[in-house]
């Protein structure tokens, strides 16, 4: 790893002196970060060169991203910022999305009309992998903290008339308020529906849609929501649960870096264990589900899920890349 490795704050300056506009002294701090890195020197000529004239996808940005990571230029974060530039002609399917995905930990894509699913409209997609995390500030000054292996969709007329974002995984919303448009969540056909507050939307599986709320009063269909209430949704609305004065710390853990597995099952805590860590658990006895872990986990390595694994479960795991299969001891 390099002596003096990129924080975050000299990536966030790098990437603003992309984008622009900038101060003669932010210039020359962001041009003396470029060429402390070759690599990134390099890839920051590329872009500049060539951005003006790309308007689609030429590279898979994942797997660009995982090979600029495995250099180890970048210092460890736990949670990186974006911010939305609605107003900035970028292509975000081009070059200056591959920066991006370098630089935050997500990336972002233009969707041409139909390629979401809605004829006619341009949509600005947000996506974070397993493990990463990112928060994002949309144009009407809304904060967006998004969860590992979600999701988020805006469309190009987003704040003209109406706030209406869609989401698949998971995120908190910090909504800044307006009188004359609302702001809407649209997850697996449940539509949450805010003035301003803060809440979050959870929809990593088809069969269920979480919605908390911290503050405010939010419509979630044809429930209204207060602070402190969870809604549980089922498939397509089919039906909707109110649990009233619910703690809430647990639910809301993800935008500080902790997931929660609160006296679960381990074959229920998996998929979640699978997108926080981005591995691929799997049981060498299936009697091991049954195990229950009650348990707080920070972001990190697979190495420290390993070790968690092994204290809290008390079992063998054999490690083969990203696969960690669980044995009893």
């Amino acid at each position: 790893m390099p002596d003096n490795p990129i924080s975050q704050t000299e990536w966030t300056l790098v990437q603003r002196y992309l984008i622009g506009p900038v101060t003669p002294a932010e210039t020359d701090a962001a041009q003396a970060v470029v060429q402390r890195e070759p690599r990134l020197q390099a890839l920051v000529d590329v872009l500049q060169t060539t951005a003006p004239v790309m308007d689609s996808p030429i590279v898979d940005l994942g797997s660009l991203k995982r090979r600029i990571d495995a250099t180890r230029m970048i210092a460890p974060s736990s949670t990186m910022r974006l911010r939305g530039f609605k107003a900035q002609p970028l292509l975000w399917g081009g070059a200056i999305g591959i920066l991006m995905a370098v630089l935050i930990g997500s990336w972002v894509e233009k969707h041409r009309p139909g390629a979401v699913g809605d004829t006619g409209r341009v949509w600005t997609v947000y996506r974070t992998a397993p493990g990463e995390r990112a928060t994002i500030e949309l144009s009407d000054g809304t904060t967006v903290t998004l969860n590992v292996a979600s999701r988020l969709e805006i469309p190009e007329r987003f704040g003209d008339r109406t706030r209406t974002v869609r989401l698949h995984g998971e995120a908190d919303f910090q909504v800044v308020h307006t009188t004359d448009r609302p702001f809407t969540v649209e997850a697996d056909g449940v539509r949450s529906t805010v003035l301003g507050t803060e809440f979050s939307v959870r929809a990593y599986q088809p069969t269920e849609v979480r919605v908390a709320v911290r503050s405010g009063r939010v419509a979630v269909d044809r429930a209204i929501l207060g602070a402190s209430d969870v809604a549980y949704v089922t498939a397509n609305a089919a039906t909707l649960t109110v649990a009233r004065h619910q703690r809430l710390n647990d639910l809301f853990a993800f935008t500080t870096g902790r997931l929660v597995l609160p006296d679960v099952r381990l074959r229920d805590a998996i998929p979640a264990l699978n997108r926080w860590y981005d591995v691929d658990i799997r049981l060498g006895n299936s009697t091991l589900g049954d195990r229950p872990i009650d348990a707080v986990l920070f972001s990190g390595s697979i190495g420290d899920l390993v070790e968690a694994l092994r204290t809290t479960l008390g079992v063998q795991v054999v490690q083969n890349g990203r696969t960690l299969t669980l044995f009893p001891r």
